[in-house]
């Protein structure tokens, strides 16, 4: 094996790993403030939902195509995606928490019935039609934060998409679509261009509408600040007036 044969086909993939796994990671602080909170707020679930649905397909994939490298890494960000989905659902409202049960009850229904042609079709194309799907959750799990661009122009308010999460997605995306332009896998493309392109416009809605809730706690915190600060003066005040009343005495 050459030094462009291992660049190729072990570090850059690893490289890639740990990017996505970075990636899975991203909402972690924000859903840690939303438990202190004790509410959801504006954390959106569903990304986190298609993660751990994607990492389930991946690694019955892997298993499939017998490649341990798939089935490894996927197991390593289900754990992480499948804490999240568990977590948020703990303080998801109820409307919330019935669309992450259609999200997962149709994500897992829908490779359980396509596994019967595995069972009594052809396998080649089995392999084929289940790597697209695959392609076809990894697009999923950018597309939840988009829905709510409509809103997100009425309101002036971006803080439904999390900023960590949309960077994280510019980085891993654009990695993974150059490396499968680069060994010319363009079916690991597609999907990545488009989760790029979604990402960049959640991330371009992030700077034109910041959050409210950032500015209102900058807000609060200059307010508070103000308040410390007459109130230090007041108190200056009243210690020069007692000074004052006993040199006159």
């Amino acid at each position: 094996m050459g030094a462009m044969d291992i660049l190729l086909y072990t570090l850059l993939p690893v490289t890639g790993c740990i990017l996505v796994l970075g990636l899975a990671c991203s909402p972690v602080k924000q859903l840690k403030e939303c438990e202190e909170k004790k509410e959801l707020g504006t954390f959106n679930p569903l990304p986190p939902c298609c993660f751990f649905l994607t990492n389930l397909l991946w690694i019955f994939m892997g298993l499939i195509v017998e490649d341990i490298y798939i089935v490894i890494i996927n197991c390593i960000m289900l754990s992480v995606n499948l804490q999240i989905t568990l977590r948020a659902y703990g303080l998801a409202d109820e409307n919330t928490r019935r669309t992450m049960e259609y999200f997962i009850h149709i994500g897992i229904g829908i490779p359980m019935v396509l596994s019967l042609y595995f069972m009594y079709g052809d396998f080649d194309l089995f392999v084929i039609i289940y790597g697209w799907l695959c392609c076809a959750y990894n697009m999923a799990i950018f597309v939840p934060p988009v829905l709510f661009l409509k809103e997100i122009t009425i309101t002036k308010d971006a803080s439904v998409i999390s900023a960590p999460f949309a960077f994280a997605g510019v980085i891993c995306t654009a990695f993974w679509c150059f490396y499968a332009i680069l060994i010319e896998v363009y079916a690991m493309a597609i999907p990545n261009g488009f989760g790029l392109l979604l990402s960049i416009i959640q991330i371009l809605f992030v700077i034109i509408y910041p959050s409210l809730d950032k500015d209102n706690n900058n807000n609060n915190s200059n307010n508070s600040n103000n308040d410390m600060s007459i109130e230090k003066h007041t108190n200056l005040e009243l210690v020069a007036n007692s000074e004052r009343e006993v040199n006159n005495v």
